[in-house]
């Protein structure tokens, strides 16, 4: 394990502070690998609000895969209301995410289909009623 180094000072070292680019990428890949084993909404947006609120913005892609991750584990993140409640009051992991969204919207991939031309959605055509001409009754003669 990595250990820090303490100076007279009380001063701590980190791994940033090294500059030791192997040192960054292997704890990047090992975050990376391990990210799939969290399934607990909580820890996941308090994963994201740490790398948003406290890593560099040259993160060797650590805000890129968290967000693609909370989009990915959306679902249980909207059905738990603490998880709500916490992705709410994180307004740098929000403001992502929708900035995540939009990237997704502008590039095609998520396809709106609608028959009106100002792409607001309409709902589909009532379905027709099959009507009874005059000879037709509702019970069938047969003889």
């Amino acid at each position: 394990m990595f250990r820090p180094i303490f100076f007279s000072t009380g001063r701590v070292l980190t791994i940033d502070q090294y500059n030791v680019d192997a040192i960054k990428h292997r704890a990047a890949e090992a975050f990376v690998d391990r990210l799939q084993l969290i399934h607990d909404p909580l820890v996941i947006l308090d994963l994201a609000s740490c790398i948003y609120d406290c890593c560099p913005m040259n993160d060797l892609g650590l805000r890129s895969t968290i967000i693609a991750y909370v989009m990915a584990r959306f679902p249980a993140i909207h059905k738990d209301p603490n998880a709500k409640e916490e992705l709410l009051q994180s307004p740098t992991v929000l403001d992502a995410l929708h900035g995540r969204f939009s990237d997704i919207v502008a590039q095609g991939v998520l396809q709106i289909n609608t028959k009106s031309s100002s792409l607001l959605l309409t709902p589909p055509p009532s379905p027709v009623k099959v009507r009874r001409g005059p000879g037709m009754t509702l019970r069938s003669s047969t003889s």
